[in-house]
């Protein structure tokens, strides 16, 4: 469970509306989960002038970018009610 709660924490950040948001969610992250996962909020602010670049997409892009490919996302599902 624990993993899930990062998880969600985490996509606070890359489902923020603007990377100022973002940066602003990485801060919350970082107050909850930075003394347990220091190298997560490490790894997020070394590569911020990288990551930044998604948030000059408009949203229908953001979001084709960070969801699951969907073509594996449909044969899962398929396993799932065929199974």
């Amino acid at each position: 469970m624990q993993a899930k709660a990062v998880a969600n924490n985490l996509k606070t950040v890359y489902t923020a509306n603007t990377e100022e948001d973002a940066q602003t969610a990485l801060l919350e992250f970082d107050e909850s989960w930075g003394k347990k996962y220091p190298h997560i909020t490490q790894s997020w602010t070394n590569n911020w002038n990288q990551l930044a670049t998604f948030f000059k997409y408009p949203k229908s892009v953001q979001t084709l970018i960070y969801t699951t490919n969907p073509i594996e996302s449909l044969n899962s599902s398929i396993k799932r009610r065929t199974a």
